[in-house]
């Protein structure tokens, strides 16, 4: 089958200061199409990333969601690249992967992401071509990532500069901030006396924890991941341990009923943190 990308040369105006050389991994080409990557990703903020990354790079984005969205879209639409995160709303990502892994026509890179890094051989294990942890890495370094895994040459629009490293909007970490704090307050009002009742808020806990735990990793807001991750965890192990500081610097009052439950000590701990980001990035007058 033809190659859809016609070589060309390097205008005058670029390959002279560039001295004729693109960029490792670059291809000149005159597109009748751009590369397509599908992002399956649920945090706003994650996805404002990968949009200026693929702005940066050439290539077409569409997003989904959900796993339901994402089988939308890929009875539509054939991506060269597919990137899922492992935790999305309505199920994980590794089943995804491994359904696009065995299709025909398989995509020509599966990529697979998630802030839990113990998580990648699960994802290589499914059918992922390769693994990003978590934040996501920066530009030359995702650009690097996808011409390494990707088979045969990646024909990206070159770019004539250096581009700088985007900086997502503000207002997708609202939407974060938000969608986790309605959902820990939700949480917080059922208790699930049936056990279907309690899995489903185990599993809706674990969900909120993933997203808390990527977009605090993006962030370098380190008590708020590692609050994310005691979820993920279970909410129990060293929660009465990490918290101590918090108990000194506040006051003995501070959470007097660390130790009798564990587990609702960190989600309430959890819950707070997520309210007092948000209300700072409320108080933010540049959104």
């Amino acid at each position: 089958m033809p190659s859809p990308f016609l070589p060309n040369t390097l205008p005058p105006q670029i390959s002279a200061p560039m001295g004729a050389m693109a960029p490792r991994g670059f291809t000149v080409s005159k597109p009748l199409r751009m590369p397509t990557l599908m992002l399956v990703e649920d945090s706003r903020y994650a996805c404002e990333v990968m949009r200026l990354y693929a702005r940066a790079l050439g290539l077409r984005l569409r997003r989904a969601a959900d796993l339901e969205t994402a089988a939308s879209h890929l009875r539509l639409y054939r991506p060269d690249i597919v990137l899922v995160d492992l935790g999305l709303p309505d199920g994980r990502g590794e089943g995804l992967i491994a359904q696009l892994a065995s299709s025909t026509p398989r995509p020509p890179l599966i990529l697979a992401t998630s802030g839990q890094g113990e998580m990648r051989r699960d994802a290589l294990a499914a059918g992922a071509d390769a693994f990003i942890e978590k934040p996501m890495p920066d530009l030359a370094s995702f650009r690097a990532l996808l011409v390494d895994h990707f088979p045969g040459p990646l024909p990206l629009l070159l770019l004539p500069q250096r581009p700088t490293q985007p900086v997502p909007d503000k207002a997708a970490l609202k939407d974060d901030l938000g969608l986790a704090a309605k959902t820990l307050s939700d949480l917080a009002g059922d208790h699930g006396a049936s056990p279907s009742s309690r899995a489903h808020l185990s599993a809706r806990t674990r969900y909120v924890a993933g997203l808390l735990d990527g977009v605090a990793g993006s962030l370098g807001d380190g008590a708020l991941q590692s609050a994310a991750r005691r979820q993920l965890q279970g909410g129990t192990g060293q929660v009465q341990a990490d918290l101590s500081p918090i108990r000194q610097a506040r006051g003995n009052g501070y959470h007097d009923e660390i130790g009798e439950n564990g587990t609702e000590t960190a989600f309430r701990h959890l819950r707070d943190l997520v309210n007092e980001r948000l209300r700072d990035v409320m108080a933010d007058r540049s959104l």
